[in-house]
């Protein structure tokens, strides 16, 4: 990954309301099907978010489950980003704990955390860091714990379209991505020493709104228009039926959606490939 990528889009990004995002995020609302938070006991069940880029998703989870014992940490490996998850804390009156990290080298040690979550952060490597990534943050999860991996799902066509012309106009912002199938991610997770329990889906229809917002506005404002980006269509979501959209999402959500997540359990990852 190019940090210099990821510094300047952070960067450009301003702070966000988690109150928004615990109503109408479809990411969230992904991330709160995928997640089983263990509130049965007493005990602090920690959280650890592998390139938080904004935070602003694990600052709702923290938002929406006060009161209960959760403690999360935030890493990223842009300063942009974590200036801005810190904004974001701030301005939303939440704790969280920041570090500056790699994702392939994470300073914790093994089984320090019960959930490792990571949202458009492994689609972005490619080789063996696309596998050593996944192996890394199935380390430090405890066993019986939860890893979760949110991505872009590459069967969604309308995504695969907008990408490729973004690309070709130079205006995608997003640096290297290659996207996962959900049988490449059941596949990894596996690899991992994660057993898959649940995977699901998100922007069925609104990929498609997606892509045909980036063709009107190219009609429109010709090639120095800039590139768009999903979280920048909530208006043009409601006002498609949510109750719709919801139900595709669960149905085809895991092959159709324009990202797909998958939550697996640690397991013995002695016998984990790296290759």
């Amino acid at each position: 990954m190019k940090e210099m990528v990821w510094d300047e889009f952070w960067e450009a990004q301003g702070k966000s309301a988690v109150d928004e995002i615990i109503e109408s995020d479809g990411y969230y609302r992904l991330l709160k099907r995928l997640i089983v938070l263990p509130f049965s006991g007493e005990q602090t069940v920690r959280v650890l978010e592998v390139g938080c880029g904004s935070g602003i998703r694990t600052l709702a989870l923290l938002k929406e489950f006060q009161g209960h014992p959760l403690e999360a940490t935030l890493i990223d490996k842009s300063s942009s980003a974590l200036s801005l998850a810190e904004r974001n804390a701030v301005e939303n009156k939440i704790k969280a704990n920041l570090l500056s990290a790699d994702g392939l080298n994470l300073p914790f040690s093994g089984e320090t955390f019960d959930i490792v979550w990571s949202g458009g952060v492994n689609e972005h490597f490619e080789g063996a860091e696309r596998m050593a990534l996944f192996i890394e943050m199935a380390r430090v999860v405890k066993r019986g714990g939860q890893l979760i991996i949110i991505v872009p799902n590459a069967l969604n066509l309308p995504y695969r379209v907008a990408k490729k012309a973004l690309e070709l106009r130079g205006r995608w912002l997003y640096g290297f991505e290659k996207p996962f199938t959900i049988f490449e991610l059941r596949n990894k997770m596996r690899r991992a020493g994660v057993v898959p329990r649940k995977a699901g889906g998100m922007w069925v229809v609104n990929s498609l709104f997606i892509l045909l917002d980036l063709l009107g506005k190219r009609r429109a404002t010709g090639s120095k228009r800039a590139a768009v980006s999903p979280r920048k269509n909530l208006s043009i979501w409601r006002r498609f039926s949510r109750g719709c959209e919801m139900i595709l999402e669960e149905t085809v959500g895991i092959f159709a959606g324009h990202f797909i997540g998958m939550r697996g359990e640690k397991s013995d990852i002695s016998n984990c490939r790296s290759s």
